[in-house]
């Protein structure tokens, strides 16, 4: 039981947007050391985790994390759609979302 109010705990600051992207990104991986999560609950983490190191402009592990929830759960249009953001704005010499 104090397992399972561990993964709680990690599950609400891993998609916590107002957390530190540390913190977000322990507590997705402490999540994803878990052995019991389905595919698709990995690959949310993932997403989730992504998004974390997007915010922190770290895009190169945003993209792999994509990459492996896209593996994961290849029906999910999101990862897909998240991972051709990424793509194309590392591949905009300033770096800018059009708007």
């Amino acid at each position: 039981e104090a397992h399972a109010e561990l993964n709680q705990i990690s599950l609400r600051n891993c998609m916590n947007p107002h957390a530190s992207m540390q913190q977000r990104v322990s507590s997705c991986n402490k999540i994803l050391a878990s052995s019991d999560l389905t595919p698709r609950e990995r690959a949310l983490v993932l997403s989730v985790r992504a998004e974390a190191y997007f915010d922190a402009k770290q895009e190169e592990n945003a993209l792999a994390d994509l990459e492996e929830a896209i593996k994961l759960w290849p029906e999910n249009g999101l990862f897909q759609r998240q991972h051709q953001f990424l793509i194309e704005k590392r591949n905009r010499p300033d770096g800018q979302r059009n708007t």
